[in-house]
């Protein structure tokens, strides 16, 4: 049992709240300060007779686990955001890449549609030729409706190449947008990560220092540098 509160009397009541566990007397007396978290004791802060404040640090606990798991984090952090730097940079060039490929097909597909666009006004013109040689007698009716499933062929074709040269965009912002969702996924990971080690912080700094929930007078210091204390280990 370490502090003696001062300032109450006898019949007098302040109504005093400490976070985590620990003995408190609201009204005079004695009570003890506890330490929040398991770990050595690294600093005894105070000696027997100090006049502490609330809020006032009393002891260090060393936290060996959460500095190495923060250590941890730290370097798989290091190691996403360096891999999200080089996934940035590929994708960036792959973009380049199949921008330049697409608009090379697309060149090309223009062509093609150029060029079979005369050869269906060749055939179109060869086939109202055809007609009327037919309807004279002087071309076989085979000869006629050959010409006639070439030019409903090359029409086929020329209607896909169309729809080939107008899917070009598509594919470029499916492919884009594949490469900018597996970038967003490295970067949910960067900070969830970041997240966690702040966290981590937090905690840490909250176990490592065990600070008093009220003022009073330290009559006994019970746990000294070296020792071992859990939650709830009595300190002063």
């Amino acid at each position: 049992l370490l502090i003696a509160t001062v300032g109450w009397g006898i019949w007098g009541s302040i109504p005093t709240e400490a976070e985590g566990a620990g003995i408190l007397l609201r009204q005079g007396g004695v009570s003890d300060l506890v330490s929040a978290a398991s770990g050595q004791v690294q600093e005894v802060l105070v000696r027997v007779g100090d006049v502490i404040e609330k809020g006032q640090p009393v002891a260090r606990i060393q936290q060996d686990v959460l500095l190495r798991q923060i250590a941890d984090d730290r370097s798989k952090l290091n190691l996403l955001r360096s891999q999200y730097g080089d996934a940035a940079r590929v994708a960036g060039q792959q973009k380049q890449l199949r921008a330049r490929d697409l608009a090379q097909q697309g060149a090309n597909l223009q062509r093609s549609i150029e060029s079979m666009e005369k050869d269906v006004n060749l055939l179109r013109e060869r086939l109202d030729a055809q007609q009327g040689l037919l309807n004279d007698g002087l071309i076989t009716k085979e000869t006629f409706l050959s010409t006639q499933q070439s030019l409903n062929a090359k029409r086929d074709q020329l209607a896909q190449a169309r729809l080939d040269l107008n899917g070009q965009d598509l594919k470029r912002i499916e492919a884009d947008q594949q490469l900018d969702q597996q970038l967003e996924a490295r970067q949910t990971a960067i900070r969830d990560l970041e997240l966690e080690i702040k966290e981590l912080e937090a905690k840490l700094g909250e176990n490592v220092n065990v600070l008093s929930p009220y003022s009073g007078r330290v009559l006994e210091v019970l746990a000294n540098r070296g020792d071992v204390v859990n939650p709830g280990t009595p300190v002063l």
